[in-house]
């Protein structure tokens, strides 16, 4: 939402458009918050070294699984994906 990027934005007008931030920040929705949360706990454990993408093939999958793993923070972990390219 355009208040994520500007407390400013919230309410906005024609004359604030276009609004196109600097980068576009992701997050989860509300109503799975608990359910990513949940996931990124598991995903940060310790002994968790590999994280394995058994996603359906299509550009969506991908794009959901990439947020995921960028929201949960995963710098240090690997990930095989079942379906490369």
């Amino acid at each position: 939402m355009p208040e994520d990027i500007d407390a400013s934005l919230k309410r906005w007008s024609l004359d604030t458009l276009p609004i196109i931030p600097d980068k576009f920040q992701t997050k989860p929705i509300e109503r799975v918050k608990k359910r990513f949360n949940e996931l990124k706990r598991l995903i940060q454990r310790d002994d968790i070294k590999l994280l394995i993408s058994g996603r359906d093939v299509s550009r969506e999958d991908e794009l959901i699984f990439a947020y995921i793993y960028e929201l949960a923070k995963c710098k240090n972990l690997s990930y095989a994906d079942t379906h490369p390219q």
